[in-house]
């Protein structure tokens, strides 16, 4: 069989690509939203989730919330165990789901992976936080 120069070029590019594709990670990432504080009154019909994906070679967090039985339009966002805000979310009302993404440092990939952030959501009636979750990763693609 013979192969010409094109072919071996050809071949070798895709090879490449391959090859720089694998190096990406897409990581998964979810919360759990619960009624803070626990065992508030309302604690029995508020709740969430959080679903994330962090591509890693991009630095990109891509991130859809639900929510329902929370009081009001909403302002919500990860933040650090700390407390400090990472990343804030577009606002909400009346249970819309909120999605965003954000590009994301180092420092605060590193954060996430560790386990080291909560997702939270406020309203003008609880300003502390009414509902909140710890971010976990949970599984690779």
């Amino acid at each position: 069989m013979k192969l010409n120069l094109t072919s071996v070029i050809a071949v070798g590019a895709w090879a490449a690509v391959g090859v720089c594709a694998a190096n990406a990670d897409i990581l998964n990432f979810q919360a759990e939203l619960k009624a803070a504080p626990p065992g508030s009154a309302a604690a029995t019909h508020e709740r969430g989730e959080v679903n994330a994906l962090l591509d890693t070679d991009r630095r990109l967090l891509d991130y859809t919330v639900r929510y329902s039985g929370v009081s009001g339009p909403v302002n919500a966002g990860f933040a650090s165990s700390s407390g400090a805000a990472v990343v804030v979310a577009p606002a909400s009302h009346n249970g819309e789901p909120i999605h965003g993404v954000a590009t994301l440092t180092d420092a605060q990939i590193a954060d996430l992976t560790a386990g080291r952030w909560v997702f939270d959501i406020r309203s003008s009636a609880t300003p502390q936080a009414e509902l909140k979750g710890q971010v976990r990763r949970v599984s690779d693609f």
